[in-house]
């Protein structure tokens, strides 16, 4: 059984990496952004869901592209 609940549990703070975000003209200040990896996405949708129960599509929206994950619950995938 899948427990989706668990997809919201926070990730741990050692994987959190951090960037600068926008700087201040003269760059003496800056935005700092967490971010996770995709591969920290992916691993986490292996553990809760199982790797055979969530895909990802990327659909191009315009000059876009879109990354949509879709679950498996049941018999019907969910996007």
């Amino acid at each position: 059984m899948i427990h989706l609940a668990k997809l919201r549990d926070p990730f741990p703070p050692d994987i959190i990496e951090w960037r600068v975000g926008s700087t201040s003209k003269d760059k003496s200040k800056g935005l700092a952004l967490a971010y996770i990896t995709a591969r920290d996405v992916m691993q986490r949708l292996d553990e809760v869901c199982g790797p055979e129960n969530w895909q990802c599509d990327y659909p191009h929206a315009g000059s876009k592209t879109v990354c949509r994950i879709g679950i498996k619950v049941g018999e019907e995938w969910i996007w």
